[in-house]
């Protein structure tokens, strides 16, 4: 074990607050296999995320997703078909609203000529 390995900070898990506090040398915990580097934490850390993200990936309920999905499309294809008789009424008004129009200038012209 070189000089850097002796001095360096290691921590220890608190069995009265679990959390991970720092420990030098004179604990009696600093050789002993309940001690940790922080390297040592975080190869623990990246190992536990692993597992969890694994877990958090296997825990998807797809069938309900699809079905979250599925209500999804039919809302907005719902929406799409009240847009699309919006559509059709306002092209029908538009439409007598150009053949009013087009009666009220042949009458502006009729009255001009005659």
């Amino acid at each position: 074990m070189n000089c850097d390995e002796e001095t360096q900070t290691k921590y220890v898990k608190s069995q009265k607050t679990g959390e991970w506090v720092t420990i030098d040398m004179t604990h009696m915990d600093y050789h002993s296999t309940f001690s940790r580097t922080l390297q040592e934490l975080k190869d623990n850390r990246m190992a536990l995320n692993k597992i969890i993200n694994d877990q958090d990936d296997e825990s998807i309920d797809w069938e309900r997703e699809f079905y979250v999905m599925t209500d999804a499309v039919e809302h907005y294809s719902g929406k799409y078909k009240e847009l699309e008789k919006q559509r059709d009424v306002l092209e029908s008004q538009f439409r007598q609203f150009l053949e009013q129009s087009k009666e009220i200038v042949e009458i502006m012209e009729d009255s001009v000529t005659n």
